[in-house]
């Protein structure tokens, strides 16, 4: 079968408690930041966070939150 079978890869991603737990522990604070920048965002002259999200979905939250945090400074 070629093509991206989302349902299974769902399933692969909380397959057993181990998998499971690993993955609520890379979504949830994915997540939560997500919300923080967008509050942020909202709230004064912040950067987009269009491009730290990318970063993040790419890279990690271990790459994207420095990354968020050096523009933020950068833009006061």
């Amino acid at each position: 079968m070629k093509g991206l079978n989302l349902k299974a890869f769902i399933w692969a991603l909380f397959a057993n408690g181990a998998a499971g737990s690993f993955t609520v522990d890379l979504l949830l604070p994915s997540f939560i930041f997500w919300l923080f920048m967008i509050h942020q965002f909202k709230e004064s002259n912040r950067p987009k966070p269009y491009i730290i999200v990318a970063l993040n979905l790419n890279l990690g939250l271990c790459c994207a939150m420095p990354a968020y945090f050096y523009t933020r400074d950068k833009y006061q």
